[in-house]
């Protein structure tokens, strides 16, 4: 009897512990509450500037040429630079006016992956960087004045997306 009773024991808390850990594992964060932040959908190709908890505007990029160069998850703005090699007075700088750099976590300086403008705007909507979002030259002007360093940035690849 004593034997049954310890297995039966034993069971009931090991099916406790896997159910806690499971519902650990599957519990969503908690909610941030950010009045700005930046939300970009790769499976589109668009930015998401939201100012006050409502979406600013939205603005068409270019995001990296194939699926894992531009880094999904949450990060953070903690550079900017503006004019960086030249600004748009130099037709090879690959950077446009300015520089917005991410904090990821294999780069948290934020000279790896920007938001950043572009010398090929024929490359904005495509797959077409090396892990950049690229930008209108004009529209990150306007988004650089408004984004403060670390301002949330979300990317994510949408699942089901239609183009």
């Amino acid at each position: 009897m004593k034997k049954i009773t310890f297995y039966l024991l034993a069971t009931a808390l090991f099916i406790i512990f896997l159910g806690g850990t499971y519902y650990r594992a599957t519990a969503p964060p908690p909610p941030v509450v950010v009045e700005d932040h930046i939300i970009i959908n790769k499976s589109r190709n668009e930015l998401y500037f939201y100012r006050d908890h409502k979406l600013y505007k939205k603005y068409c990029v270019a995001t990296g040429k194939t699926d894992d160069l531009t880094p999904e998850g949450w990060h953070n703005i903690v550079t900017k630079f503006k004019d960086p090699m030249g600004g748009d007075k130099n037709k090879d700088n690959p950077f446009g006016p300015r520089w917005m750099g991410l904090k990821v976590p294999e780069h948290k300086n934020g000279l790896k992956y920007g938001i950043h403008g572009t010398n090929e705007p024929e490359s904005i909507g495509k797959y077409a960087s090396g892990g950049c979002i690229r930008m209108n030259n004009d529209e990150v002007k306007e988004i650089y004045e408004k984004v403060e360093i670390n301002t949330p940035v979300i990317i994510y690849k949408e699942i089901f997306a239609k183009k």
